[in-house]
């Protein structure tokens, strides 16, 4: 509307710019439809109602936002979706606190397109976390052939998760899309270190609890803490990245690898061993 503005007293002074502008109701459509054959690069900013161009039916109006959209910037973002759709909470609430024509307008910004994929997305994640304890308890429960055991897993993987989240927002980590991608692949990676502790439990020919307990932790703890070693380092390199998401994605894995180490060589057992 500036440019518009600017149009209309081009070559205009005194007195006949003042009567340029405000344009009157029916010289609006006109004018705007000469503006446009002059400036063709905002045709698309306009609408009228018909080909005759009697009547403007709506327009477009870029307004600048307070967050920056572009650039390294646009990455913190993506990372935090929460922020994202604090900010479009804040759109909407002075949008409609609008009057007048722009309160019958819809508002619109390419950054809520990518809220709905993250909520989405989000969606996606949080029903990985749900079924991959219990799919992961229908695994230990095949090869363990104990039901006690299978919920023992069960256990340790909710706690896992727990204990993966409160260190997330412990350290002040936003549950960005690379954090939960890399927490619902972890998860489900990280079982296997319970499947041996209660596949070397359920096994063990010595009758007594503490014993076998004992002799699967003996059994399976050396290889345990060797798979998870060499898990950790080769996600070290991953924590020096200048990258955030790949940065991000080494922590939520150090994490969840160091998580699972302890449930299963420490929770898994005390459960064993009490019942």
């Amino acid at each position: 509307m500036s440019d518009f503005k600017e149009w209309l007293l081009k070559d205009k002074s005194g007195a006949e710019a003042e009567a340029a502008f405000p344009l009157e109701p029916g010289e609006f459509a006109p004018q705007m439809h000469s503006f446009l054959s002059a400036t063709p690069q905002y045709r698309e900013m306009v609408g009228f109602t018909g080909p005759d161009f009697a009547a403007v039916s709506w327009l477009r109006v870029r307004v600048r936002a307070k967050f920056d959209a572009r650039g390294t910037a646009a990455l913190r973002l993506l990372a935090d979706p929460q922020l994202l759709a604090h900010y479009k909470q804040e759109w909407e609430g002075w949008f409609r606190s609008l009057e007048g024509v722009a309160a019958r307008g819809v508002s619109s910004c390419p950054k809520w397109n990518m809220l709905a994929t993250e909520d989405a997305f989000f969606r996606g994640v949080y029903s990985a976390l749900l079924w991959t304890p219990l799919f992961s308890m229908a695994a230990v429960l095949v090869f363990s052939r104990s039901l006690a055991v299978a919920y023992a897993a069960l256990f340790c993987l909710l706690g896992m998760v727990a204990s993966v989240l409160g260190l997330m927002r412990l350290f002040s980590m936003p549950l960005g899309v690379v954090e939960a991608l890399a927490l619902s692949l972890i998860i489900g990676l990280s079982v296997d270190y319970i499947i041996h502790a209660a596949h070397a439990y359920t096994h063990s020919l010595l009758p007594d609890r503490f014993y076998k307990s004992r002799a699967a932790l003996l059994a399976r703890l050396p290889s345990v803490v060797a798979a998870a070693l060499t898990t950790l380092a080769a996600v070290l390199p991953l924590l020096l990245a200048r990258l955030l998401p790949l940065r991000d994605f080494g922590v939520v894995f150090l994490f969840v690898t160091a998580v699972s180490l302890v449930f299963s060589a420490a929770f898994l057992t005390a459960l064993m061993l009490l019942g």
